[in-house]
């Protein structure tokens, strides 16, 4: 289902457009999400998104920020709480039972073309097929088809990772210290 206002106003030389929307549920490709909603306006050749967000059960993320459409520049600031692991994992293909939350919050900085993010992770109640880690915290950056991962802790495990996209490449380094095997 969709609800969509639109406006129009202002002089003929220097118009503004409004947009509402919402959905329920909204699916693109294997992205599935329970709801979505955006508002903006579009003036000056200038996009700002006053909001748009998802939900997912009880999570939800959020985005606010511009885009200049000449040269596609973008400053946006990003909040996510209480995104299941489970669905995120499931609209990116892996196939890997990990149950938990994630929280986060950042900025996305660049152009279209070539954006960088900045972003503070927290996750809670993370259980992989089954067993118990607990908390979760790390910070990521993502620029130049790059992810790199620093700060994170998981439970029991430290460490840092990068990984290369485009040359298809990963380096991860962690410790494990006082892992409980109990569970198992």
């Amino acid at each position: 289902e969709l609800d969509a206002e639109i406006t129009l106003q202002g002089p003929f030389d220097d118009l503004t457009l409004g947009v509402r929307v919402a959905a329920t549920p909204l699916c693109l490709g294997a992205i599935a999400v329970d709801r979505g909603d955006a508002a903006f306006t579009l003036r000056g050749g200038v996009m700002t998104v006053e909001r748009a967000g998802v939900g997912v059960g009880a999570g939800r993320l959020e985005a606010t920020g511009t885009l200049q459409l000449a040269d596609g520049a973008l400053a946006a600031e990003v909040t996510g709480e209480a995104l299941p692991f489970a669905h995120l994992l499931a609209m990116a293909g892996a196939e890997l039972q990990v149950d938990g939350v994630l929280s986060l919050s950042g900025t996305v900085r660049g152009t279209l073309a070539s954006p960088r993010a900045a972003l503070r992770l927290a996750a809670a109640g993370i259980a992989v097929a089954g067993f118990p880690l607990g908390e979760g915290r790390a910070a990521l950056t993502v620029a130049d088809s790059a992810l790199d991962l620093a700060d994170v802790t998981i439970g029991p495990i430290s460490g840092h990772a990068h990984l290369d996209l485009t040359a298809a490449t990963a380096v991860v380094d962690a410790t494990v210290e006082g892992l409980d095997v109990t569970p198992l």
